[in-house]
């Protein structure tokens, strides 16, 4: 797993998030934005999300879709951009939460 982000005024700039490698079940990258703002309690501080804008590239290899398929059927039909390749099924998509949604937007890419 790799991160490459930064904090700026309120919002974390991902630059590139990225997980799993070529023989992992299940792979991916992310870059985008999140409205990040933090909120102190009693035992310590709590992060809160205001919001997001993401672009999303998950590769889902067909040992996961067959092992797990079923379980995660109402995730993976909600994703966008779907599209099957020799490897697997890849997602590209774009997520975005702003506030006052009650859902996230998400796009095919």
């Amino acid at each position: 797993t790799k991160l490459d982000a930064a904090m700026s005024e309120g919002n974390l700039n991902i630059t590139q998030l990225s997980f799993g490698g070529t023989g992992d079940p299940l792979s991916g990258k992310v870059n985008g934005q999140v409205v990040l703002s933090f909120r102190r309690e009693n035992a310590g501080v709590t992060p809160v999300i205001g919001g997001y804008d993401l672009n999303v590239d998950l590769l889902v290899k067909r040992e996961f879709m067959a092992a797990y398929g079923s379980r995660f059927g109402i995730v993976f039909g909600l994703l966008k951009g779907k599209r099957e390749t020799p490897q697997g099924t890849r997602f590209a998509f774009k997520a975005a939460m702003k506030p006052g949604m009650t859902f996230p937007e998400i796009t095919a890419q």
